[in-house]
């Protein structure tokens, strides 16, 4: 009987240890330190354009996110985005209230990272400084050059 009650104990403080270690605050590594700042988050065509700004500040399930306020409107996904992570050798998640990763980015370029999303198209996040402005449309271009 002493056993038993031995190993539930052991059962119990396990489960608690684990749950207290999920909600703990991440840690900001490396490569999520190379995210902290303000990027472009566009669709491929890059027709739909809005900033999101990854900050340092810890949040139960990652770290905090702001989007601007036009982006609900071009991408309805990003009003049920709440936090991001990005642990050290894995992809960039975008989480909603629960922590699942609405987007997962991948890094395809140096600063710029790629995320197929289902229902959604192919999204892109690249430094808003090195962005740039969005191409201009070719009736903006036509005309006589000199």
């Amino acid at each position: 009987m002493t056993r038993l009650i031995a190993i539930a104990l052991v059962a119990i403080f396990s489960v608690g240890a684990a749950q207290a270690q999920a909600q703990a605050p991440a840690t900001l590594g490396d490569s999520a330190k190379a995210v902290v700042g303000t990027w472009e988050f566009s669709n491929a065509d890059r027709d739909k354009i809005c900033t999101v700004t990854f900050k340092s500040d810890p949040l139960p399930r990652g770290f905090k996110i702001e989007f601007d306020k036009n982006c609900g409107n071009l991408f309805p996904l990003a009003n049920d985005i709440v936090a991001w992570s990005f642990p050290e050798n894995d992809l960039l998640r975008l989480l909603d209230a629960q922590g699942k990763a609405l987007v997962e980015f991948s890094e395809v370029e140096d600063g710029i990272y790629e995320a197929p999303t289902p229902g959604v198209g192919v999204l892109f996040l690249q430094n808003a400084a090195a962005a740039g402005p969005p191409p201009k449309p070719p009736e903006e271009m036509a005309g006589n050059w000199v």
